[in-house]
């Protein structure tokens, strides 16, 4: 769009303080001036912006459009002026992550880099869906146990994530789960309603021995499916590292600890073209240095045999 920079901060202060006047004022213009102005913003964007009703500026829906978006960026510029003068210009960095890792392991485990950062303002973003954010720049980097197949796309191995099946105790007092064979007749939660989440473990199993499951309760976000679990309301395939507390307490045990369930990775992924910048070679030496002895049994190194799935949630 090719709007003048000075007639859009004029447009910005009417629309934020309401008049003119106040516009004109704040920015040691006269009033005329920030008519002229906003007539010629009008004329270069090609729509009405501003209504003037008793003398106060009303934004029509075009202009409360394009207000978002210059408040957003010439709020940012002030914020970079004053850290400026104020010598303390610091970084954004963005790390997108899965719901549950992000929030169950990276948020507390990332916390000393935080700290010893303070250069640095890291961003969390917490979606099972990171593809479009990583490749429309919402985030700066990813770190994600779906496999993202873009060869502009610079990826790091981290993490092995291990899989449990686990169920109440009030569950198991009611079924006997002795074999994987018995969930054939058992509610089983799962994060959709074929059950393929189930597959780490049906997988692991002889053809043979492989249940077909009956009785699949559907929960579209896996803290819901531990929950349920905790409840009774069935039997679940999670994330080891998502149930620690859960297992410590007895709240839930685990069924079949002997089976090699299927294993996830988790990787960071970074656009080549920004993989070089400071802060993404930062975050990502502190990622690769993270020590999660807190969940040694659900977070492995990479290394070692492994079943990889390479699906995410």
């Amino acid at each position: 769009m090719p709007a003048d920079p000075n007639r859009l901060r004029v447009f910005t202060e009417v629309a934020r303080r309401g008049s003119n006047a106040a516009a004109a004022a704040a920015l040691h213009l006269t009033p005329s001036a920030v008519s002229h102005a906003l007539r010629r913003l009008e004329e270069e964007v090609g729509r009405e912006l501003l209504r003037h009703v008793a003398r106060r500026a009303q934004l029509t829906d075009a202009g409360r459009r394009l207000y978002e978006v210059c408040e957003r960026s010439f709020s940012a510029l002030e914020e970079v002026e004053v850290q400026l003068a104020a010598g303390t210009l610091a970084e954004h960095l963005t790390l997108g992550c899965t719901v549950e890792f992000g929030t169950q392991v990276l948020v507390g485990a990332l916390a000393p880099f935080v700290r010893g950062n303070p250069d640095l303002r890291l961003h969390f973003h917490f979606s099972n869906e990171l593809g479009a954010p990583l490749a429309s720049g919402e985030v700066d980097l990813v770190v994600d146990c779906r496999v993202h197949l873009d060869p502009k796309l610079e990826v790091v191995e981290l993490f092995r994530e291990k899989y449990a099946v686990v169920a109440a105790p009030s569950f198991l007092q009611e079924r006997a789960l002795a074999d994987p064979a018995a969930l054939g007749d058992a509610p089983v939660l799962s994060l959709d309603r074929a059950g393929a989440w189930w597959d780490r473990l049906l997988e692991a199993l002889p053809p043979a021995r492989r249940p077909a499951l009956a009785h699949v309760v559907a929960l579209t976000h896996l803290r819901g499916v531990i929950v349920a679990a905790r409840e009774g309301l069935g039997a679940a395939l999670v994330p080891r590292y998502s149930v620690t507390r859960e297992l410590a307490a007895g709240e839930l045990l685990e069924l079949f600890p002997g089976l090699p369930l299927a294993e996830d990775r988790f990787c960071v992924y970074q656009k080549r073209a920004w993989a070089g910048r400071d802060k993404n070679r930062r975050l990502v030496d502190a990622l690769r240095g993270l020590s999660l002895e807190a969940f040694a049994d659900g977070i492995a190194p990479v290394g070692g045999p492994v079943t990889d799935r390479w699906r995410g949630r």
